[in-house]
Order: C-alpha cells, then structure tokens, then sequence
C-alpha cells in the first residue's frame, strides 16, 4: 500500500511540474523584447553640407552668382533647439519707435526724431578710416537649424548674417546673432534670367508684377523680424537689371532708413547706381566666397577682397554658412589685422565703394 501511494504522488507531483512549465513556456513566449534590443526609429537624416567639403554646392547660371539655393525651405528646428550663448555685449532687438505696426508684421521705418533702422541697430564701427575695409556677409540663415547655430556661434562678430525669410524661429535666431555681436541683413527673393526653371520661392520681387504686388512682397519678408540693418538681394539677376520694376523697390527701403546690399548676382545690376542718386547708402558685393567649396579655392577668393579692399580702401564678400566656408573664414580673420586689414559689419563699409 505504501508503494502503490508513493507511485501516485510521483505522478500528482510530475503532472503539476509539466503544467506550470507548460504556462511558463507560453508566457516567455509573449513576453515582449527586452529593452537592449534593436531600436524601431531611424536616425534623423544629416542635413545637406554638414560634412566638411560634401555639400552639394548650388548650380550657377552664366553670370555665375544665381545660385538656386533651398531658400524657400525651412527646416523643421523642433528637435534641435539651439544654445542662445550670451554674446560679448548688449544689443538692442528691437526699438519701437523704429517700428511701424502692419496687419503683416512689424515694419522697419524711421523715428519721428529721424533716427534710422540701420543707424540704431548697426555695430561699432573702426575709429581708423585709413585701414582697408573688409565685410563679410554670410547668406542664407536661418534655414537649417546646424549650420545657423554653427555660424552665429563660431564666426567673428564682425561679420554680418543675412537671413532668409523662409527660415523658421527668425526671431529666436537673429536674437541670438546679435547677442555674438552680429548685424543682421534681410534676404530678398528676387527674379533671376532663369525664371521660373530656377524658382525663388512664392516671396520673390518678379518683373512681371505689378507696384501693388511687389510691394505687399516686400513688406511680407520685412516683417519676418525685426533689428536688422538693410537687405540684400537673393538671386536677382533680371530684377536688379530693371530698372522700372528695381525703383520703387529701392525708394521703399530708403525711407525705412535701411542700407542696400547689391549682391551683383549679374554685371548689369543698375541697383548700386540707382541707389546712389537716390541717397540710399549702398553696399556692393565684390566676390562670393564659396562658389568653389574648397578650402584653397576659398582662399583665393579672399585674397582677391583684400587685393581689392588694398586698392579702394573697402572690399565686401558674401559665403553661405557651410561648415567647410565658416572654418576656412575663422582661420582668414585671425590673420587679418597682420595682413594690414580691419574686419568690419557691412555698415561700416556703405557708400564706401566706387559703383563702377
């Protein structure tokens, strides 16, 4: 009898074990994955011309300069938040008495007491005037959220940021360039020859329209922010060669007391000449930096501003904010007062040129 009762509770006890294992089995096999396993997101994409020398430069037009940048982009920052680091002084962002209120935004204009835009938000300028002058207007920002923070950040004070208004966070970031001692330019979309194969985006100043409709574009790029000291065109090569669609143009930023760049995307431009006698203070642009995105042809183009600037007195140069073009510019700028030359905002350099 003890036998015949040890047999069964060996049975009872290996029945239980085969169906705890058995619930045991089924519950590891719908456990979920463990924690170390392989992620289920792709990484972001790099954006276009973060590494050193890779960046697909823009196409050129024969005139070379109209380039068809992704102006007309603007990327999506909202998982890159960039570091505003206090800059070296106080700037002043925006003054209300130098704004003027539209259903569009805030307009740049005039005080009552006649201070302009470009006078109250331009850096210190050299007490030297005998030393050649050398701007550098660095386009293009405020469309990728890297390679803007990389150029407020990393480039000299001194030079001046020109941003897109289809850029997004525009006010976040011009705050922050003018915290790092940057004057800020508003980029115009303007028509180049190549129209409409080389689009400049839905804000661009075009031939075709009408004084009514160029001047609603207008106001729509300037009230994309506020503190910056003049504009200068982007792309542009027929519509700075216009001189009938170009006029009213010119005259709207004279009397909001803003400076004019002429990129010279074309040797035809009349926008220096027209701004001249018309009393707007005008930049000329005299070489772009970058077209060649190598670090020797980059240089080269800069001894050609400072060969320029030697002979006039005053030189301007206009780079996109590639990380290979903000090297190769820290790398210039630290050896320019040695060279005989002063790094300056792009204020300091206006009706300092000849126009021809």
């Amino acid at each position: 009898m003890p036998s015949s009762l040890n047999a069964i509770l060996i049975a009872w006890a290996l029945s239980l074990i085969l169906v705890l294992g058995g619930f045991m089995g089924i519950e590891f096999l719908a456990a979920p994955p463990a924690a170390h396993d392989e992620p289920t997101h792709e990484p972001a994409p790099k954006p276009k011309g973060d590494d050193h020398g890779k960046a697909d430069a823009p196409a050129t037009t024969e005139e070379g300069h109209d380039a068809p940048a992704e102006t007309h982009q603007a990327e999506d920052t909202s998982h890159g938040e960039p570091a505003s680091v206090p800059g070296p002084g106080p700037a002043t962002f925006a003054d209300d008495a130098l704004i003027e209120k539209s259903p569009l935004g805030p307009l740049p204009k005039r005080s009552n007491d006649g201070m302009t835009p470009m006078e109250r938000y331009a850096s210190p300028h050299p007490a030297d005037d005998k030393t050649p002058r050398i701007a550098i207007i660095v386009s293009e920002m405020g469309l990728r959220a890297r390679t803007t923070e990389a150029a407020i950040t990393g480039l000299p004070g001194p030079v001046t940021l020109a941003f897109s208004p289809y850029g997004s966070d525009l006010d976040r970031w011009t705050k922050a360039a003018r915290e790092h001692g940057h004057e800020t330019l508003l980029l115009l979309p303007m028509e180049p020859i190549e129209y409409p194969q080389m689009d400049p985006g839905a804000l661009a100043l075009l031939t075709g329209n009408n004084l009514r409709q160029n001047t609603r574009l207008l106001e729509t790029s300037m009230a994309k922010f506020t503190g910056y000291v003049g504009v200068v065109n982007q792309m542009g090569s027929r519509f700075t060669a216009a001189a009938d669609s170009l006029k009213p143009i010119l005259e709207a930023v004279e009397r909001r007391g803003l400076l004019f760049v002429d990129a010279r995307t074309t040797r035809y431009s009349r926008a220096a000449t027209m701004a001249r006698g018309m009393g707007l203070p005008i930049a000329i642009n005299n070489g772009f930096v970058d077209e060649t995105l190598e670090a020797a042809a980059m240089r080269q183009e800069l001894l050609l501003l400072e060969n320029r600037a030697r002979t006039v007195g005053a030189a301007v140069g206009i780079a996109r904010p590639y990380p290979i073009t903000v090297d190769v510019l820290k790398e210039w700028a630290e050896g320019l007062s040695e060279r005989g030359f002063v790094l300056v905002p792009v204020t300091a350099i206006a009706d300092r040129q000849p126009v021809n």
